[in-house]
């Protein structure tokens, strides 16, 4: 286990120890005072635009209440109003809402586009006008785009009347930095975690137990899996001109399960370091390798951000007056059908857009996300034609060979999706989707190749064995089992000696092969 997981699990421990120790009225200023000290460990001087941020929408926040506040005293003192002057006081009132609300995000979206897109600005403007500017080069502030997304949702549920105003800025503060999710989320709902936050915990054996439990599995996934087929999926995508045809097949499926081990790993960390503490992180992850189509793996797959685009940028697009006018032009052009849905599949395709220029600076991820998104409106459009070839080839659906065939296509799909993400550029991308479709190298499965790409027969063998493990707890968990539920039900000796082999797992081959870099979580790099 490297220094950086040695640090955090000791952190956790001291962390938790002073917590249920100091009197219960300050115990959310200790969570305060550990989220400041993990950022300041992490991100240094980083910390100032993440005070910036939390400033902004604590002084929005207060606005918009002040707004509200006074939009009910008016209703109160004017008495008999009639409904035309009642509706023009609540017309003037949310559009001041909105207007607090929009600066704020306005403000917090400028300071995360300066960061993430400066040097892409600059390189821009280089390339069109051979302009010799200099790149500012500017490190990321840790967590940004998770913090960001999280900080706008504050002030817009604010403006909605779906959360309360927090008027105490440190607690805002402790919201929007809890020391597990500051790295990568997941993006949380103020009206869902910030009164666990607040509220003191007390010790609990069995939680503290489960929690130590989904760390350590996290850390398996972490650690034995993802930090060791990194080495795969690094070479062949690093030296991605080597290779042809299969090579990039095993490139992509690495590259698949390294992403799927750490971000998914990284969240049970994340959400077992927060169940020691007695709080309940949101659900970001639901086994999405198991989905059968593009729009179920995505309802699995990061499911915070998926439901923050949904909440605040494809459902307000979708009921806007813009989108009404574009619905009805739409039907009257191409039929009440199709006319109708072309507003929706902009609005995501917008959203898809919107997905890939958070996920990363650059053009290769604004393909990646409008991948996603045509593949899911196809989906949508042709599900009629699936359903004709199904019903005129009478194609059972209601057995294992179909889903698994769906699921087989789906995670086709993806991996498609991936090699987009990982490549140096789009047009190494498009070489590598040429290569294969075009070169059938098949005989590299077996001439050895394979064990030159950057681990050897028995770290293959370990990362199959773990990736195995993987497979048969998610099998479990997709068909109802509850694994902690189940293992607490077991004999002592059993238990134990499982948690053991897994620590003994960890220990030995999270840190197995001169090769292996144990690299940071791949999405606290966003």
């Amino acid at each position: 286990m490297n220094i950086v997981s040695l640090f955090y699990l000791a952190f956790v421990v001291a962390v938790a120890l002073v917590y249920f120790i100091a009197p219960r009225r300050i115990r959310w200023g200790i969570l305060l005072g550990a989220s400041l000290v993990i950022y300041l460990y992490c991100g240094r001087r980083m910390i100032v635009w993440l005070l910036l941020t939390s400033l902004s929408i604590y002084v929005g926040g207060l606005l918009i209440d002040r707004r509200q506040k006074r939009y009910l005293g008016q209703l109160e003192a004017g008495g008999e109003l009639d409904k035309n002057s009642k509706r023009a006081l609540k017309k003037k009132n949310e559009r001041d809402k909105r207007c607090y609300a929009a600066l704020v995000a306005a403000v917090n979206i400028a300071i995360w586009v300066t960061f993430k897109f400066a040097d892409v600005f600059i390189e821009t403007l280089n390339r069109c006008f051979s302009a010799d500017l200099s790149f500012v080069h500017m490190a990321l502030p840790l967590g940004i785009s998770f913090y960001t997304l999280q900080a706008i949702s504050y002030v817009i549920d604010l403006t909605r009347g779906k959360c309360e105003v927090q008027t105490n800025y440190f607690k805002l503060l402790l919201w929007l930095c809890f020391f597990p999710q500051i790295l990568q989320g997941p993006i949380c709902r103020y009206r869902e975690t910030a009164h666990q936050l607040y509220e003191p915990h007390d010790f609990d054996y069995r939680r503290v137990k489960f929690g130590m439990q989904r760390m350590l599995w996290g850390f398996f996934k972490k650690l034995v899996i993802a930090d060791r087929v990194v080495s795969v999926s690094d070479k062949v995508f690093g030296y991605s001109a080597k290779y042809q045809g299969v090579i990039f097949i095993i490139g992509a499926l690495a590259y698949t399960i390294q992403i799927y081990a750490d971000f998914s790993g990284g969240m049970d960390i994340i959400s077992g370091t927060a169940e020691i503490l007695g709080i309940t992180m949101p659900l970001n992850f639901e086994r999405p390798y198991f989905s059968r189509s593009i729009a179920e793996y995505w309802r699995r797959w990061h499911i915070t951000l998926g439901t923050w685009f949904r909440d605040y940028v494809f459902y307000p697009l979708s009921i806007s007056r813009a989108s009404q006018v574009l619905s009805k032009h739409c039907r009257k052009l191409f039929g009440p059908g199709i006319g109708k849905m072309i507003p929706t599949y902009l609005a995501m395709v917008l959203v898809w857009l919107l997905n890939g220029i958070w996920h990363g600076a650059g053009a290769q991820f604004v393909v990646f996300g409008m991948y996603q998104g045509i593949l899911i409106v196809l989906g949508m459009q042709l599900e009629p034609v699936f359903q004709w070839i199904i019903d005129r080839f009478r194609i059972r659906t209601d057995c294992f060979s179909w889903r698994l065939w769906q699921r087989v296509r789906t995670l086709a799909l993806i991996m498609g999706g991936r090699i987009i993400f990982k490549a140096k550029g789009l047009s190494e991308a498009g070489r590598i989707f040429r290569s294969i479709f075009t070169t059938h190298n098949w005989w590299a499965l077996t001439d050895g190749t394979i064990f030159k790409l950057g681990l050897d027969a028995w770290e293959l063998f370990v990362l199959f064995v773990a990736v195995l493990v993987l497979l048969t707890v998610s099998i479990l968990q997709e068909k109802g089992v509850h694994i902690r539920e189940t293992i607490e039900r077991q004999n002592l000796l059993f238990r134990w000696g499982l948690v053991i082999g897994a620590v003994v797992a960890v220990v030995l081959f999270g840190v197995y092969g001169i090769n292996l870099d144990l690299t940071g979580f791949v999405y606290a790099g966003f």
